[in-house]
């Protein structure tokens, strides 16, 4: 009798595991995504009107296509520029405590960012540096 209760238990319980090792199953970036609007860390603002175009496209190849009219300054250069760079996400326990996307890799670091998807608006934002906000047209 203890010998099949033990199996019980045994089987109950690799029964009731469940396989959770990945955070995220979906990646709620996939899409196409209207830059609106920088705000850089010492509160300048830019707002992007309807003639200048930056669009993120992230693909579930884990490339990102960024689309591209305007030229800006040196610092926000990489964040508008043309370019396809791969992304990656990693949990950031130094900074944001959260799950960060990584924009680039080592040869054409584009950033790493916390970001925050509420429906239709997607927001980035650097630990010491720019707040990127975004909406969804795709």
């Amino acid at each position: 009798m203890k010998k099949i209760f033990l199996l019980f238990t045994v089987v109950m319980t690799l029964l009731s595991c469940s396989s959770d090792d990945n955070t995220s199953d979906s990646n709620e970036l996939v899409g196409s995504w209207r830059l609106q609007k920088i705000v850089t860390f010492p509160g300048d603002v830019y707002n992007f009107n309807e003639s200048e175009l930056v669009v993120y496209h992230f693909n579930e190849n884990m490339n990102l296509v960024v689309e591209s009219n305007i030229e800006l300054d040196d610092l926000l250069s990489p964040l508008v520029t043309s370019q396809t760079v791969p992304y990656s996400f990693y949990f950031d326990t130094i900074w944001f405590d959260a799950e960060v996307v990584q924009l680039g890799n080592n040869s054409n670091n584009v950033g790493s960012f916390y970001y925050s998807n509420d429906s239709n608006i997607l927001t980035l934002s650097e630990y010491d540096g720019s707040l990127l906000t975004f909406i969804k047209i795709q």
